[in-house]
């Protein structure tokens, strides 16, 4: 980086001869110098940032998600006097959900932002859809170590997750951290849960409005629910339950999230502060500022793209990553 000047990189095949040589233990090095230098230098105490809760606690939050990286293939000649044709991008990239990108074949980034701050506590890659699970482990292992170093408890951590961790499984790995969380949900048999049902019989507590979309969704705080999971009764998991209504649009192939059930469209939300310390209300904001992480991503990029592909071998390319 130094040689080259940051914003003067080389071509991305002089890059690639270069990483083709870091490996697993060289890149686990780099991620643990950033992370160190990250507790010793970075921002403590006040600088840290953060908001009170209704009861004056301290907490912190922090946005794990991950983004893709598509990539386009080429179609290739298929003939018996040719050699037998490879990818140079097999180790790297696979098959999986695209979104809205374009391509055959992806890469999946999870990254850790702090999000008073704006700095990145680590990044994990991996081809196709990723390891959810055990990146989802490897970001609370990484906060609560974060947490530990500037002397805070792991109850001040509000951890925002999207859907994509919104089950069971998921939030079963995050409780030996003892981490907070919110996330969307997407276990939809909670809808027909007894203590939702009941709560949706009555009036909604406000109504909410997207200030980009101009949604408006009817809120409802069913409150804490222990015994959701009644098909596993050893694992408890006591989280708070909000639910939102809003009305269908006409154009039902729009409805990306949330699950249709007549005229309506529900939405669950999951968290771990109870109704005494957030409100329904600051729940969903706090949901919804996605947009924050997005704009450092953005910022990110303006200034040097991370995710372009300058290396055919997984642990190069997880390497720039970090670095950038």
């Amino acid at each position: 980086m130094a040689r080259f000047g940051r914003n003067h990189l080389p071509h991305r095949a002089t890059l690639s001869r270069f990483l083709a040589d870091i490996d697993v233990p060289c890149r686990d090095a780099l991620r643990q110098v950033f992370q160190n230098d990250l507790i010793t230098h970075g921002c403590s105490g006040d600088q840290m940032g953060g908001f009170l809760d209704c009861h004056g606690h301290h907490l912190l939050v922090f946005a794990v998600d991950g983004t893709r990286q598509a990539a386009r293939q080429r179609a290739w000649a298929a003939s018996t006097d040719l050699p037998v044709a490879h990818r140079r991008l097999d180790a790297v990239c696979a098959p999986g959900y695209m979104g809205r990108k374009r391509g055959e074949v992806l890469r999946t980034r999870t990254t850790i932002l702090h999000a008073h701050t704006q700095a990145w506590l680590g990044t994990f890659s991996d081809p196709g859809n990723g390891d959810d699970a055990t990146e989802l482990e490897s970001a609370c292992r990484i906060i609560a170590d974060y947490l530990t170093a500037k002397h805070l408890q792991p109850s001040q951590a509000l951890i925002r997750l999207d859907g994509l961790y919104g089950t069971t499984s998921s939030l079963a790995r995050m409780q030996p951290f003892k981490l907070g969380f919110l996330t969307r949900g997407r276990d939809y048999h909670l809808l027909d849960h007894p203590t939702v049902q009941a709560r949706m019989q009555q009036p909604y507590d406000l109504i909410v409005t997207n200030p980009e979309t101009q949604i408006q969704r009817e809120v409802f705080d069913v409150g804490v629910i222990v015994d959701w999971l009644t098909e596993r009764p050893e694992v408890v998991i006591p989280y708070r339950v909000i639910r939102t209504r809003r009305v269908a649009p006409a154009d039902r192939a729009s409805i990306t999230v949330g699950k249709l059930r007549s005229n309506h469209v529900y939405e669950l939300f999951l968290s771990s502060h109870v109704a005494s310390s957030r409100s329904a209300a600051t729940i969903l904001e706090l949901y919804q500022q996605r947009g924050a992480f997005e704009q450092v991503l953005r910022d990110e990029d303006g200034e040097q793209d991370p995710d372009r592909w300058c290396s055919h071998m997984p642990c190069g390319q997880e390497f720039w990553q970090i670095l950038s």
